[in-house]
């Protein structure tokens, strides 16, 4: 494994900072706490379901998102009440790390407002889980169907620490599967930032 994954990796768990574990073909992520790095092998913990886990074993795409950094990794399996991932051949995803995309912790203040897509009336106010130059995400309940792909989501407006941030009009790209730190199954929608004319 390259030492600059193997520092940033390190670096991460003593800010204890919140791993993102995406099993592509599956299009789900597991929000995740890093326990340890023991040689090549980086153990997560989380409640995750087993019957989740047993699915994504069987993904041959997965990728970590931590902080500022997102690099591709080979396989995974369970470790006792670990889940141990195979960083032995980690790369990192370049154009990820050039596009700055910040996670945010649900007990920082950075939350987006809008109003209901089909109503246009009621409003909603999301908590951001991370953010880049394009877009958005945020999680929702599971069994949400505002937000299906290709919605036109006008007037967001973005808050950091109670102050408007950003403003600008979205759309849906994608809505995932999401595993958060308890083990609760959600769903995790992206928004796409439309310039506002």
């Amino acid at each position: 494994m390259k030492k600059e994954i193997i520092d940033a990796i390190n670096q991460s768990i003593q800010q204890k900072s919140i791993f993102y574990l995406r099993a592509g073909s599956l299009k789900i992520t597991f929000q995740a706490i890093a326990h340890k790095l023991n040689g090549n092998t980086l153990l997560l913990q989380n409640p995750f379901p087993q019957d989740m886990v047993n699915k994504a074993m069987k993904c041959k795409d997965f990728s970590l998102q931590v902080d500022l950094i997102q690099f591709d990794i080979t396989s995974m399996k369970p470790q006792g009440k670990y889940l141990g991932i195979n960083c032995d051949n980690a790369d990192f995803r370049a154009e990820i790390r050039s596009s700055e995309r910040f996670t945010f912790s649900f007990e920082e203040q950075v939350y987006l407002e809008t109003f209901n897509p089909l109503d246009k009336k009621t409003k909603l106010k999301k908590q951001i889980l991370d953010m880049s130059s394009g877009g958005l995400s945020f999680v929702t309940f599971i069994d949400s169907k505002l937000f299906i792909r290709e919605l036109k989501v006008p007037d967001i407006t973005v808050y950091i620490d109670g102050e408007a941030y950003k403003k600008s009009d979205g759309q849906v790209a994608y809505a995932n599967n999401f595993i958060d730190l308890q083990g609760n199954l959600k769903k995790q929608i992206g928004i796409k930032f439309i310039e506002q004319k």
